[in-house]
């Protein structure tokens, strides 16, 4: 722990260049995989500028910033009472374990038989989402105990596992989005209102909704309100 507080001193400014531009990347990536969920083509990330990104960025690395310690802490204490001095018995993990992978299971089950909008995927990409975030939960540790002398193949494998999950999230949290209750009705200028609409993205000079399969996409300054279906108070 002493030799990466002594790196990060030490490098400080190159560092938070580095991970200044890493968290833009990051952020393009988020955005990307985002926004494929519901253009395939691609064709909606056109529509993001370099401004959005530098926003979104910058919201992103006042998050990293903010929870960055608690992460630790919570990452730390798991793996020193759960691993280190197993206090759960190895077959309560062992049942904890298969209830957690069987209720997925049976959920991808009936969402593939009951439902046609491919919602069984979305629930296959969370069960993704959790296990990246456990193998995150030991790898970041594992890291930071062993610095400096990490091997170079590791180091790459979680470069590469690293961009693999900032995707999965994305993918994940477009999905979500897909498939939530939330409707909107927008009111737009010069043209027809939307209905049961979903937001897909509010941007400083575009909006983008999703209405039954169709995206819709309108110059936020001819949104003149939304308004959720089920309340008469206005988003926006």
């Amino acid at each position: 722990m002493v030799g990466v507080l002594d790196f990060l001193t030490k490098h400080f400014l190159v560092l938070s260049t580095a991970i200044t531009a890493l968290l833009a990347g990051v952020t393009f990536l988020f955005i990307t995989s985002y926004l494929s969920v519901f253009d395939s083509g691609l064709g909606l990330i056109f529509i993001i500028e370099y401004a959005d990104i530098l926003k979104f960025t910058l919201i992103l690395l006042s998050i990293v910033a903010g929870v960055s310690s608690a992460i630790w802490g919570i990452v730390n204490n798991f793996y020193l009472y759960i691993i280190e001095k197993r206090t759960i018995n190895k077959w309560v993990a062992v049942i904890l374990i298969s209830l957690f992978f069987g209720g997925f299971g049976f959920q991808m089950l009936y969402e593939y038989i009951h439902y046609a909008d491919g919602r069984w995927y979305y629930t296959l990409m969370k069960l993704a989402s959790y296990l990246l975030l456990i193998y995150w939960l030991f790898s970041i540790r594992q890291n930071v105990i062993n610095w400096p002398n990490i091997p170079k193949l590791e180091i790459l494998a979680d470069i590469f596992w690293f961009f693999v999950s900032i995707y999965i999230f994305g993918a994940t949290y477009g999905l979500s989005v897909k498939f939530s209750p939330k409707h909107y009705d927008i009111w737009v200028r010069d043209a027809q209102s939307l209905h049961d609409a979903t937001i897909i993205m509010l941007l400083p000079h575009h909006s983008i909704f999703l209405v039954g399969q169709t995206v819709v996409t309108i110059p936020s300054a001819n949104v003149l309100r939304i308004v959720h279906t089920t309340s008469t108070t206005p988003v926006d």
